[in-house]
């Protein structure tokens, strides 16, 4: 049902951004293993010079998928690959979203100095984004 409606979907862009919006979804509502393979699925129609941007968000929300599922380890390595792609994230809210996923892999191997650095990072870049980014930056550093 949920890769029905992106598969009519012809671009490629409106395609991704479907899929990672229904895992996203199904993400909020914790259920972490539809949510991983409707991104393994986005992932797969990625590649390493296109895309980019999508690639470095869906490895950070497969990973909260891990974490959902309790698979540290998973969660861990895929926060990791998010990192070499945060300088393609070239909107606000998708960089505070890759610094939520890098707070939350600092917070796992309890690094409380990288965890308030990345925070502060966070809050700091989220006031170049709407009053709605700012205020749920606010609210999960507190």
């Amino acid at each position: 049902c949920y890769l029905t409606l992106a598969d009519i979907l012809s671009k490629d862009a409106a395609r991704l951004d479907t899929f990672i919006f229904i895992g996203r979804t199904l993400l909020l509502r914790q259920r972490y293993k539809e949510a991983k393979k409707i991104f393994i699925k986005t992932l797969n129609l990625t590649s390493e010079t296109k895309n980019r941007r999508e690639r470095g968000l869906i490895y950070g929300y497969m990973a909260e998928c891990y974490l959902g599922m309790n698979d540290k380890s998973k969660a861990l390595l895929n926060f990791c690959k998010q990192i070499p792609f945060f300088d393609d994230i070239d909107d606000i809210e998708g960089k505070c979203e890759t610094l939520r996923h890098l707070i939350e892999e600092k917070r796992l191997i309890n690094d409380a100095n990288w965890t308030m650095r990345l925070c502060k990072n966070r809050i700091e870049l989220s006031q170049k984004g709407s009053i709605d980014l700012q205020v749920i930056s606010l609210g999960e550093f507190f």
